[in-house]
């Protein structure tokens, strides 16, 4: 986890700077180039993920490329989650069904033969 974390991070810095440069030299906001390079990121290593995932399960678990949608789709995340505007019953549901799904998710799947 932590050497892909490491390659996440040496990686990550070089899509934000081009993401940067693609807005300065277009009408794109640096909000929106960035939710565009993370968008793309996220599409390609997902398919990526599911494809080499059916190909060879144990190399795609260590595999870069296969696990980058993860934190792309964090990286997409908190580019627009200031902009969610919830009502405050909304938010306590999706709270606590996080929490739920979480708790059974440790519970119910069988993590021995899936990852």
């Amino acid at each position: 986890s932590l050497s892909i974390q490491g390659q996440f991070y040496v990686l990550w810095p070089l899509l934000l700077t081009l993401a940067v440069v693609a807005a300065a030299r277009s009408r794109l906001t640096v909000r929106g180039a960035v939710l565009a390079v993370a968008g793309g990121v996220f599409v390609l290593s997902l398919a990526y993920s599911v494809w080499v995932t059916a190909v060879d399960q144990p190399w795609a678990y260590f595999d870069t490329g296969a696990r980058l949608w993860e934190l792309a789709f964090g990286a997409a995340l908190a580019v627009v989650v200031g902009h969610i505007v919830l009502p405050v019953g909304v938010r306590v549901v999706l709270g606590w069904a996080g929490l739920i799904a979480l708790l059974l998710c440790g519970a119910l799947v069988p993590v021995s033969t899936m990852f």
